[in-house]
């Protein structure tokens, strides 16, 4: 699986890493540790 860094991903998706973040944490975007 690719991996990205929360700005990295924020930057394609189009979307702040504050959002990115906010997703992770209501599960609606994998994230490992």
């Amino acid at each position: 699986m690719t991996q990205f860094r929360i700005s990295e991903a924020a930057a394609l998706l189009g979307v702040s890493d504050d959002t990115v973040r906010r997703w992770v944490d209501a599960g609606s975007l994998p994230a490992s540790t």
